[in-house]
């Protein structure tokens, strides 16, 4: 009920953006969004909460891919700050200083409409498995954070996808 929720209040938010006139995009936004993307990676890979939790709006839907959230969707930043302390504990346990991960994301494409970017790509980080992250970001006042981040792993295919 809540991935249906997530869903649905993401295409609403994207299609309200869409058909409101909203700020036209500009030339440097596509930059900006691989900026504020790159920035979330490295943060997730140093796992660096203070710069990673303020990449985030406060009513941002997280749907988390495994456990120890797996299949839920953290809605606001009462939910989704516990989840992934959580996710950060688990990661940490493995290692004993940064960086705890190099993700690599591949098969980036950013899609940019007014003030929201939807960001899409894959990981390949996991044996067996593709990792697909969409994210959704917000701009506010010239800096985009994170609306909506929606995470799953699928087998990977014999092809490598």
């Amino acid at each position: 009920m809540r991935q249906a929720r997530a869903l649905c209040v993401t295409a609403a938010l994207a299609l309200g953006f869409v058909l409101s006139p909203g700020q036209p995009a500009r030339a440097d936004d596509d930059a900006d969004v691989r900026a504020a993307l790159a920035q979330f990676i490295t943060a997730f890979d140093n796992l660096d909460w203070p710069r990673f939790i303020a990449l985030f709006e406060d009513g941002a839907t997280v749907c988390y891919p495994s456990p120890p959230n797996a299949s839920s969707c953290a809605d606001g930043r009462a939910e989704f700050e516990p989840a992934w302390q959580r996710v950060f504990a688990g990661i940490r346990g493995r290692r004993t200083s940064p960086p705890y991960m190099d993700l690599k994301p591949e098969r980036l494409r950013v899609r940019t409409i007014g003030d929201v970017a939807i960001v899409t790509f894959e990981l390949h980080d996991l044996p067996e498995h593709t990792a697909r992250r969409t994210v959704v970001l917000h701009r506010q006042a010239d800096r985009w954070r994170i609306a909506h981040l929606h995470a799953s792993n699928v087998p990977t295919r014999a092809d490598g996808r």
